[in-house]
């Protein structure tokens, strides 16, 4: 399925001027006084992600954030971490310099695998462990499934396969300290809409796409991809998301009297129905109704479209950018929890939050299920994991 939302084709080529953003001015304004490529001490990082935690919650952000006391749980939300392994399987399935083959996909997918088992085996219960397995497999299924889909799907040349962004911010840390604002989307690409960055989405049920816009993702990639140098001669103009769904197709069921299971709400693909029929000698003729009805409906399983936001939005994003950057790397912030209980059903951490909520100390509960966040890591295929 291929959904394209072309909102405008209008872009400047003073992209600065448009941003309403002066990157020279805001250098200026650190003592180092040029672009730096990485972190470095004495620099403050505003994150994507982070932005966005803290306008939604910020005692979880207090928990979570880089800022701040920097935790993440010991055993990891089952669906995060099947999204981030089959990040890094994408990731080297994409790299320049590496064959788009089912075997890249999956070799890298179990090289991953098999460190996180290893690494979180000490805090595996019997239970957690088989929910993790169950999961692995799923993954596993999903990108054989996504190699089939994409093989056929994919008309674009990948230019990058991971894009570090960094900017400048207009703003000086309590010490003096430099601000830059970063992020990491997952690859820049050229397509028939022009270079865009590219993100790859794990989720149970596609999205809103319009809701897409209202995310601080999309402008705040594409306004920082405008401004960092390294970037100069190819800007993106939009971003392509490719969603793939955490479920696999289901098989059609054999009727007892003889027959596959004709039922329309079967959630599969044509191939797969087809491949159910010719495994068990069924002629086709048989099943042409349902056979028209999922070649109409195409393969729900996966969903790629792409956004391209006025330089209006980036405008908007890099203004307001700007004043939540300084409340978050202020001393003086305060603190406090959302208070929608929606939000809360699935935070990593409610327990700690209850714990402050009855005014008593969480550090204990941090303490014993919690451990310091890593960076974001990237594998190429073929290296040690």
């Amino acid at each position: 399925m291929c959904s394209h939302i072309l909102v405008s084709e209008n872009w400047s080529v003073d992209i600065r001027r448009v941003l309403g953003y002066n990157i020279e001015e805001a250098e200026k304004r650190h003592s180092g006084g040029t672009l730096m490529n990485s972190a470095t001490d004495g620099i403050i990082e505003i994150h994507v992600s982070d932005v966005s935690t803290y306008k939604d919650c910020r005692q979880r952000w207090d928990f979570e954030s880089p800022l701040r006391r920097n935790l993440t749980t010991k055993i990891p939300s089952k669906h995060l971490w099947l999204g981030s392994i089959i990040h890094y399987s994408l990731s080297a399935y994409y790299h320049p310099e590496t064959p788009r083959e089912l075997d890249v996909l999956l070799d890298t997918y179990h090289q991953v695998l098999i460190r996180d088992f290893l690494r979180l085996q000490p805090y595996y219960g019997s239970t957690v462990y088989q929910e993790l397995e169950e999961f692995a497999e799923l993954g596993a299924g999903m990108l054989e499934h996504y190699y089939l889909w994409a093989s056929l799907h994919d008309k674009f040349d990948v230019l990058e396969p991971e894009v570090n962004l960094r900017v400048p911010l207009p703003v000086v840390g309590p010490h003096g300290e430099r601000v830059d604002y970063v992020g990491s989307a997952d690859a820049l690409i050229e397509s028939r809409e022009g270079i865009l960055l590219e993100e790859f989405k794990t989720a149970q049920t596609f999205p809103d796409i319009r809701g897409l816009y209202m995310e601080d993702q999309l402008p705040g990639y594409l306004w920082a991809a405008q401004l960092d140098p390294r970037y100069e001669g190819m800007r993106p103009v939009g971003m392509q998301y490719t969603f793939l769904r955490k479920k696999l197709p289901a098989i059609p069921k054999e009727l007892k009297r003889g027959g596959v299971s004709q039922a329309k709400n079967i959630d599969t693909t044509l191939e797969v129905y087809e491949a159910t029929l010719a495994s068990l000698g069924e002629p086709t003729t048989l099943y042409g109704e349902i056979l028209n009805i999922l070649r109409a409906k195409g393969n729900t399983f996966f969903l790629r479209t792409t956004l391209k936001p006025p330089p209006s939005a980036l405008t908007y994003f890099g203004t307001h950018l700007t004043n939540v950057a300084a409340e978050m790397i202020s001393p003086l912030t305060p603190i406090y929890p959302s208070g929608n209980r929606f939000k809360c059903s699935w935070c990593s951490f409610k327990l700690p939050c209850l714990f402050t909520h009855f005014g008593l100390d969480p550090a204990p509960i941090l303490e014993a299920d919690y451990v310091p966040r890593s960076k974001r890591q990237t594998f190429t295929y073929g290296e040690e994991a």
